[in-house]
């Protein structure tokens, strides 16, 4: 709702993201990190609770509607993020477009959203790793290139860039896919970088 103040947004957010990831809200309100543990080769242990309520708020989530609600305001974009990493898949295309709006976030402002979009990306691509060939093999989409692109720009969080970029490299150089939806690596790679090999700023390339 429109009329919903953003804080109160914010709270509800806040507590849907602990419900859905399985952990107790903390109590400086900072935003669910995603962490990956030690063993990186199996699925997530995942609280039945958690589960449920991550299906069901797959479900129920108008992500159009809040993406819209949520864009102005960073703490409520910022929560948002991370609870989309939690509920949704790689392939749902308004779900990614909200974790790009948190990417391209003005950076430097007391509220770190890029940071929280890497981390939400980040989350989705580990989910999807763990899962392997139990998994479907992850397209190279526009809006997932969009918002690599986005990640690469950001300054703040190099080492939740680096487990990003080694995620979903992983996950493109999977060559075990049907007929028609090979990826061309190099190429993509390509398309990645490419923004930042043109541009005159020598910081960015």
């Amino acid at each position: 709702d429109s009329e919903t103040p953003p804080q109160l947004r914010e709270a509800v957010l806040a507590v849907l993201v602990a419900m859905a990831s399985g952990y107790e809200a903390k109590d400086s309100g900072e935003e669910y990190e995603f962490q990956p543990p030690p063993r990186t080769d199996t699925p997530l242990v995942v609280p039945f609770t958690a589960t449920e309520v991550r299906k069901q708020l797959r479900n129920t989530l108008l992500v159009a509607e809040l993406r819209q609600l949520c864009r102005s305001h960073a703490q409520s974009l910022r929560y948002f993020a991370g609870l989309l990493s939690l509920t949704h898949e790689l392939e749902d295309t308004e779900a990614l477009e909200a974790i790009h709006d948190a990417l391209s976030f003005v950076e430097g402002s007391e509220v770190d959203v890029p940071r929280a979009g890497i981390q939400a990306l980040a989350c989705m691509c580990d989910r999807r790793r763990r899962i392997g060939k139990q998994g479907k093999a992850v397209s190279a989409s526009g809006t997932l290139l969009k918002c690599l692109e986005s990640a690469l720009s950001t300054t703040s969080c190099a080492e939740h860039l680096k487990c990003l970029m080694a995620s979903i490299f992983t996950l493109l150089a999977d060559d075990d896919r049907p007929q028609g939806e090979e990826i061309d690596l190099p190429e993509v790679g390509l398309r990645i970088l490419e923004p930042f090999l043109q541009s005159s700023d020598w910081g960015l390339r």
